[in-house]
């Protein structure tokens, strides 16, 4: 009992509160009256917010070599693939991914807003912008979510997701791949890193994970083909290994139907580079540009690469806003090869 007291003695002056002793000759109503229970309420749920919080932030293993159980730091429920050595770890340590994600969407998405979430992996994204999607009152009508994800085992952990979540039924979940053109095309991936996934890989990433790459052929389409004429998309989320500049380019006629659309998206220029196709790249660009989009990075930090292999810097940015750039400024990086998480958005 005397540690439980010092237990809460600690708590009340950590809270900033000052002890003494209650005068047992007080009524009743005085107390209740008083701030005791206030601060009582504010103990327990300190207490409990702790206990919680070490709680549902234990990893579960559902079977033996199978997936992996836990929750992310907001409340989302979230199964995890043990062979993965970058997400997996990450989100079992820290209960989040990209916190400044997670920021970003709490400042831009809006009840019965949609949201497009191309490059979803196992779902991580969609998970953080389910809740500020959701209606004041009652329940989704609509589609909300559209996740689009073309490695097939990590789209089977993506659908569990959205059933643990419960956004399955307001979602449409597509095993596909999302570029410039529809039809069939060959992706790569690397086999023990599931976020390392694209139509082709960057060089460093073959070079490190050399004997681990597998390439598939799977179902590809533009966003201009998938969504018909004037259908509502307000946020679009874009993670597609070097070849984010190909979803814009089909995306056009979407992006001039919603002129209040936010794109958020990871750049990897010098992924195009390689591939030859850094003229898409240029065309992504001048096209934002003419749409009257302004540029802002977000994130922790910003790599921006050297002039020679292994060359380069980080530049630190703000985890709770967004820093402008001029399109000027803009090309400039982008020549350099830096990479980073970029936000298009009219003022």
């Amino acid at each position: 009992m005397n540690l439980f007291k010092r237990f809460l003695k600690f708590i009340f002056l950590s809270l900033g509160y000052r002890i003494e002793r209650i005068d047992r000759k007080k009524n009743d109503e005085s107390i209740i009256n008083s701030d005791y229970y206030s601060v009582v309420k504010e103990i327990k749920s300190y207490v409990d917010s702790r206990l919680n919080h070490h709680h549902r932030q234990t990893a579960v293993p559902i079977s033996k070599d199978s997936l992996i159980f836990t929750h992310l730091l907001d409340g989302g429920r979230i199964l995890l693939d043990p062979t993965d050595a970058n997400i997996t770890p990450h989100v079992i340590e820290n209960g989040t991914w990209e916190p400044y994600m997670t920021n970003f969407l709490k400042r831009h998405l809006r009840p019965n807003d949609v949201f497009v979430d191309i490059g979803a992996n196992i779902g991580i994204t969609s998970i953080c912008a389910k809740p500020f999607l959701y209606p004041t009152s009652g329940r989704p009508t609509e589609t909300l979510i559209y996740c689009f994800e073309a490695v097939p085992s990590s789209f089977e952990v993506l659908k569990m997701n959205a059933h643990l979540n419960d956004f399955k039924w307001y979602s449409k979940l597509e095993n596909m791949a999302v570029t410039n053109i529809s039809g069939e095309i060959e992706f790569e991936h690397c086999l023990n890193i599931s976020a390392a996934s694209g139509r082709k890989l960057s060089n460093d990433i073959k070079n490190v994970y050399e004997g681990e790459m597998n390439t598939i052929k799977v179902k590809a389409i533009s966003l201009d083909d998938y969504f018909e004429p004037g259908t509502k998309i307000d946020l679009i989320k874009i993670d597609v290994e070097g070849f984010e500049s190909d979803v814009v380019l089909g995306a056009q006629r979407v992006i001039k139907d919603n002129q209040k659309i936010v794109i958020v998206m990871e750049w990897t220029p010098a992924v195009a580079k390689e591939n030859n196709i850094s003229n898409h790249v240029t065309d992504a660009i001048n096209f934002l540009e003419s749409q009257d989009f302004k540029v802002y990075h977000i994130g922790e930090r910003i790599w921006v690469k050297g002039p020679k292999r292994g060359m380069g810097h980080f530049e630190e940015l703000p985890i709770d806003g967004e820093v402008e750039i001029s399109y000027e400024e803009f090309r400039e990086l982008t020549k350099n090869n830096f990479s980073g998480d970029l936000v298009f958005k009219k003022a």
